[in-house]
């Protein structure tokens, strides 16, 4: 409790120093963005978005489009985060950007009870980077969904060998195994959900999102 007082002692020291900088600055434009990004970190998921649109009004940035729709997709408002990663993919033809894009937007539409345009979606960002969120969300949500078992299983144990502590991948694999009917082989990895550090809120958003 202390640790997170003070870290949010030091964010708001931080955004003191970005107000005071003037907005002709060059080094204006930057420092709100930090300041949201502070913003969200103390969960101030509100006044994040509030700045970010404020400076939507001056700045047509990639950027700016990419977090609120991280923002409004924490804020389970999926619809109008789906909106703002539309128009940051739009705006974007760098891989690295589009495959996030593709799969934050992949999740968004997923948890707007939209699975086909999600699914969709998510082997746009596959097929741009087979990275282990991509890879575990996609194979949980198939198994779950009793589709594609054969390659849902391939991809979570893909999701595995990238990332073998992360508690959300654990988890997966657990369940795949236990979906197949391998029941002593799930429970060393549902146990070691119990034992591996969970990721932030924010973190886990970006993930599965169970």
């Amino acid at each position: 409790l202390m640790r997170s007082s003070a870290a949010s002692d030091v964010y708001k020291r931080q955004n003191q120093i970005y107000d005071n900088i003037d907005k002709g600055d060059i080094a204006y434009y930057p420092a709100q963005l930090k300041k949201a990004r502070n913003l969200v970190k103390q969960e101030d998921y509100k006044g994040a978005e509030i700045l970010l649109e404020s400076l939507s009004q001056d700045y047509d940035d990639l950027q700016i489009y990419m977090e609120l729709g991280d923002i409004l997709r924490l804020s389970n408002r999926f619809n109008e985060a789906i909106e703002y990663y539309d128009r940051a993919i739009a705006k974007t033809q760098n891989p690295v950007s589009l495959w996030v894009l593709y799969y934050a937007k992949g999740v968004s539409l997923e948890r707007a009870d939209k699975w086909k345009e999600a699914e969709e979606t998510l082997m746009q960002a596959y097929k741009i980077k087979k990275h282990y969120l991509v890879l575990n969300h996609l194979g949980y949500t198939w198994m779950r969904q009793n589709q594609n078992i054969d390659k849902a299983f391939t991809m979570i144990v893909d999701a595995y060998n990238q990332a073998p502590f992360d508690p959300s991948i654990n988890d997966s694999l657990g369940f795949a195994l236990y979906n197949l009917g391998y029941y002593t082989m799930a429970l060393p990895y549902l146990e070691s959900c119990l034992f591996y550090t969970s990721p932030s809120p924010r973190d886990r958003q970006k993930s599965r999102m169970p």
